[in-house]
């Protein structure tokens, strides 16, 4: 393995990080997509011998990854087996979503990227600040009074609505999650259910 751990040394010197030329409009935040991310390693991993690749397998009704780094001698570093999180197994384009974030992901990982801004000034993008993201103009919005017909189906709040949740237990669940979707887009049910918690509170704030 003393071969591909030395190319490895110096090709990861090499890479200067993959651009955030994405952006995601409903949390006012870029990202650096897939595209980048490859463009970022390429060279870098050819100029030492290098290349990778990420096979998909299934196993039962389960879809994984596994990332690998290869040698020109053949001796390879693997990230090892990654489960793909599928929200419609039976929506091809819900596999296609999945596989093209944990791609992204497992290369910054596995290669140490950094994200850089176009700027060029890592870091400078504003910290997340807002639990509500601006839903795409085509989104049709529910009405302001949908909230109280909304109701967790499953979870930590199974059966309850917003308001038989503690505000503070809420919030940070809430706040969570959207730290979840910062860095990849939402669908329109999401999208609409980040709109009704907003109408929540704000109406919990006019009471």
């Amino acid at each position: 393995m003393k071969e591909i751990f030395s190319a490895f040394i110096k090709a990861q010197a090499e890479i200067k990080g993959a651009t955030k030329d994405s952006k995601n409009p409903h949390f006012n935040s870029k990202y650096a997509d897939i595209e980048s991310v490859i463009e970022a390693i390429k060279i870098p991993l050819a100029n030492n011998n290098l290349a990778f690749f990420q096979p998909i397998f299934s196993e039962g009704d389960r879809w994984y990854m596994n990332t690998i780094l290869i040698h020109e001698t053949g001796q390879q570093i693997e990230s090892g087996k990654v489960e793909l999180i599928i929200k419609d197994k039976n929506n091809p384009q819900s596999l296609k979503s999945s596989v093209t974030y944990f791609r992204r992901t497992c290369l910054l990982s596995m290669c140490g990227i950094p994200d850089i801004d176009d700027d060029g000034n890592a870091g400078s993008t504003k910290p997340y600040t807002s639990l509500i993201p601006k839903p795409p103009a085509k989104v049709a919005l529910p009405p302001v009074e949908s909230y109280v017909e909304f109701i967790f189906k499953n979870g930590q709040f199974k059966d309850k609505h917003f308001h038989d949740i503690e505000p503070s237990i809420l919030d940070k669940y809430m706040k969570d999650l959207a730290k979840d979707y910062s860095d990849k887009p939402m669908n329109e049910t999401t999208t609409n259910f980040f709109e009704m918690y907003n109408q929540y509170v704000k109406n919990r704030g006019n009471k």
